[in-house]
């Protein structure tokens, strides 16, 4: 295929499948822009209730989005130079902020500073690549440039080291219950961790960088890599049970999110494209993209809210609401 004819493919396939898919339009039935300062990273706790924002001048700000109010902030001065990751509990009550080498604890309340802990000792020639909270404020996860989790207890100064990977982790994600983490890396291995003894249970390799891991039910957990595999995986049974087929695909997911009330899994493109599928059979039953006001944007955090609901944020700031029950979704037997 020759190079201009292989470009308008690319730009237009997307859009042949959403006709021949004869998908209806979503809408936002909320929407609010909190900031239009450029995000460095974004989140939502639980049920969407607040956002998080790290910004470029390296501060931090809070927000309730029900009453659509800043509720803390930590200005520039306050936050390690060049912090570029954070993670917001699900109760919005602590922050974890993090640049190469430090790791913050903060508490939203009253803006108070629960303490720094430097991992240079731990880390060597490695960075920082992704924090978690596990136990908020004091129990956090803590993944490295050399393939370390880190198993982290700032309160009783207890720091456990386990490297599993041979690169970058670049994804944590934590069961509700807390009993269940699972570690993805650069090197195209998930590990699905023990929370007694800090060690791998099972493990499962892609061709290639896992970029968004997502915890269902019964030990189900959808991994996608950057490439070509997005994989229903049965954990407990370290099996396949599921997958996305290619030309349904056709792109990398950045986020994934499942529905607790419905057999859904929702999934976000590396930009605005949001897709929402079908858990028994791994089919798509719609897609829509969120508000982009730059080319270069894309969606920082997914929240469920109620029980056919989700909440978006996106690198611009803005938050919608979008209503799943639109779309016709039949039963699969």
């Amino acid at each position: 295929m020759k190079p201009v004819k292989r470009l308008i493919f690319l730009f237009l396939f997307p859009l042949l499948v959403s006709c021949q898919n004869g998908e209806p339009p979503l809408s936002a039935t909320e929407r609010w822009q909190i900031s239009d300062r450029f995000i460095v990273d974004g989140k939502l706790s639980a049920h969407g209730a607040f956002t998080a924002l790290l910004l470029a001048d390296n501060s931090l700000e809070v927000w309730n989005n029900k009453v659509r109010k800043q509720v803390s902030g930590w200005q520039t001065n306050q936050l390690v130079p060049k912090t570029m990751l954070m993670d917001l509990s699900e109760s919005a009550e602590y922050i974890l902020s993090a640049n190469d080498t430090t790791v913050q604890v903060w508490y939203t309340d009253n803006e108070e500073s629960l303490g720094n802990v430097d991992f240079s000792t731990h880390l060597g020639d490695a960075k920082i690549t992704q924090i978690l909270f596990l136990l908020p404020p004091y129990l956090f996860l803590v993944g490295t440039s050399s393939g370390d989790v880190i198993f982290a207890d700032s309160l009783n100064n207890s720091y456990r080291v386990n490297r599993h990977h041979t690169s970058d982790v670049v994804q944590l994600a934590l069961s509700k219950d807390q009993r269940t983490l699972f570690s993805g890396g650069n090197d195209g291995l998930v590990v699905k961790w023990d929370m007694i003894n800090y060690r791998p249970i099972v493990t499962k390799r892609l061709p290639f960088r896992i970029v968004s891991l997502a915890i269902g039910r019964d030990n189900q957990i959808f991994i996608s890599d950057a490439l070509k595999d997005h994989i229903l995986w049965d954990s407990s049974q370290n099996s396949v049970v599921g997958q996305i087929t290619y030309w349904q695909r056709f792109k990398s997911f950045r986020h994934a999110i499942f529905t607790p009330h419905q057999p859904w899994l929702v999934t976000s493109s590396p930009k605005a494209g949001m897709h929402l599928w079908h858990t028994d059979d791994m089919t798509m039953r719609g897609s829509w993209q969120v508000e982009a006001q730059t080319p270069g944007s894309t969606v920082e955090d997914i929240k469920v809210i109620g029980t056919r609901s989700l909440r978006t944020l996106s690198t611009n700031g803005v938050l919608q609401d979008w209503d799943l029950s639109s779309f016709v979704l039949k039963t699969i037997k």
